[in-house]
């Protein structure tokens, strides 16, 4: 998890059968309004008659433009979504985080899982008063971390049309940031030893959760603690690896957990939401359509699949539907192809789904 992301740009869907006209849809800017925040963002409608079902687009745990941009700006992944849909006869709606673009409001790691619901919340009701939007058709798309947000939003909104949830997770975040650390050691080309990585985790259940929960501000303390753990990691590795650093303070400077620590320390309220947030408590209040979309490469959230399934159909919703992209990470681009591309399967899994459910 980084506590974590106004250029938009129409985008060519590539893929079989799915290059789509750009004529096919119109981009609308648009602003409303959330608490005391304005959010700006992009009305993508469908150059057919309406009125058309729509789509509320959530971006993960970062604060990013309304496209959701990635890898520099280069993966627009919202931005081919919306677009794509347009072609299929699906309005969009996707805006800019707080404080990003054109959207006003403070800083990300202020605002909690609450204030983002509360931003949905808004987004729906802004759409409900378009005479070209069928009101009753309104559904949400989450990626991530917005995945809890869509169901959050879903369980006070019992008129959520569907719900399409990419790369979800059933853990709350505390518990599955071992396998988020580990994903992230890897791909910054790091190796660690088992005990090393054993002594992080440990370091992360006994002292930063509980000083999170707790809401400790005096974060020097588990910082220098931090320096302890990594200096023990750095005189584990092997002298190659070891040779790509000045010494262990250099070493903790470029890891992901120096990264992931000094963001903490910036983003009390948010974190502190996300922490212990329960998924599965809200997939089982879930009485609309879904679609979980996961990536057969994401090592974050892959395996929690069943457990989402079984917690949406356990008070008997069997309107529920798997997806599992080849190659996709959590980003659903397979970074051996495109990093600035979806896989070609993800548009038609999408698009197909909601065909099929008759909006």
């Amino acid at each position: 998890m980084k506590l974590r992301f106004p250029d938009w740009w129409m985008v060519a869907v590539l893929g079989a059968g799915l290059a789509q006209n750009l004529s096919a849809s119109q981009d609308v800017p648009v602003q409303f309004t959330a608490g005391t925040v304005r959010l700006a963002g992009t009305l993508t409608l469908p150059d057919s008659p309406g009125p058309y079902p729509a789509v509320v687009l959530i971006q993960g745990g970062q604060a990013t433009d309304r496209d959701d941009s990635h890898n520099g700006g280069r993966y627009k992944i919202f931005g081919i979504i919306a677009e794509n849909l347009a072609a299929h006869g699906v309005a969009t709606l996707r805006y800019d985080s707080p404080g990003i673009g054109g959207s006003t409001g403070g800083e990300w790691g202020q605002r909690t899982l609450a204030d983002r619901a509360e931003e949905v919340t808004s987004a729906i009701q802004f759409l409900k008063q378009d005479t070209r939007i069928n009101a009753r058709r309104i559904g949400l798309l989450g990626h991530s971390e917005g995945t809890d947000v869509a169901v959050l939003v879903a369980s006070k909104n019992q008129d959520t049309a569907f719900l399409i949830l990419l790369s979800p997770h059933a853990k709350p975040m505390r518990e599955a940031f071992s396998a988020l650390r580990a994903g992230q050691v890897k791909e910054m080309g790091i190796s660690e030893s088992k005990e090393a990585r054993a002594a992080w985790d440990d370091f992360y259940a006994r002292t930063v959760w509980p000083a999170v929960e707790n809401g400790r501000t005096n974060w020097q303390g588990i910082l220098e603690q931090a320096k302890t753990v990594a200096r023990k990691a750095y005189d584990r590795l092997p002298p190659s690896e070891q040779a790509k650093f000045k010494n262990a303070g250099t070493y903790f400077q470029a890891s992901a957990d120096c990264s992931y620590l000094v963001a903490i320390e910036s983003a009390f309220p948010h974190v502190q939401s996300v922490a212990g947030f329960n998924p599965l408590k809200f997939y089982r209040q879930m009485r609309c359509p879904v679609l979980l979309v996961g990536g057969e490469a994401d090592a974050f959230a892959m395996g929690d699949l069943p457990a989402l399934t079984e917690a949406v159909r356990h008070s008997g919703n069997t309107n529920c539907i798997v997806k599992v992209m080849p190659g996709a990470g959590h980003l659903l681009n397979n970074p051996a192809v495109s990093r600035d591309q979806p896989v070609p399967e993800l548009l038609p899994a999408i698009s197909g789904w909601l065909e099929r459910l008759s909006l």
